[in-house]
């Protein structure tokens, strides 16, 4: 005996619901963990080999140094908006954001920095999915690069 059309159509949707259940977080961990999977890759996998964007020396240990500040979540994990600095420039040298920003113009393309100070004041939000994406981007990306004594983690929830 062979099961209805009906029958058929509520096992397949038990089957997704199952399949695709994602647990709940706060946005607040998510935004954590995205920020620091973010601040692993671009100070130990995309700038490893670079030294302070501030004062061109190198160190021991780097922060990730944003051009325009982490409030504005269009630029938050924008890789254009971030490059590493050491800690004394960090904690000392916050001022120099015009020197960051003429950096930014040599390294990328002239009008980089405008363009993202105009970015930055757009009205936006970002979502739980939206958040999950970035923490799977980055997460693989500095898995596949490896840092030297960190123990990668995986930072995904979905069953």
């Amino acid at each position: 005996m062979g099961l209805t059309d009906k029958e058929k159509l509520k096992r397949e949707k038990l089957k997704l619901r199952n399949v695709w259940k994602v647990v709940r977080f706060p946005i607040s961990r998510l935004k954590e963990v995205a920020d620091d999977i973010f601040s692993l890759y671009i100070r130990f996998v995309r700038d490893k080999d670079k030294p302070c964007i501030t004062c061109w020396r190198f160190y021991a240990e780097y922060d990730n140094w944003h051009y325009q500040i982490r409030q504005h979540l269009n630029t938050r994990y924008a890789e254009t908006n971030c490059a590493k600095q050491c800690k004394g420039c960090n904690k000392w040298h916050q001022w120099e954001q015009v020197i960051f920003g003429r950096r930014i113009d040599e390294i990328y393309w002239d009008g980089t920095a405008e363009a993202l100070e105009i970015y930055a004041r757009w009205i936006s939000t970002i979502k739980q999915s939206d958040y999950l994406e970035i923490i799977e981007k980055y997460h693989t990306l500095v898995t596949e690069a490896w840092i030297p004594n960190t123990i990668p983690k995986k930072y995904l929830w979905i069953k």
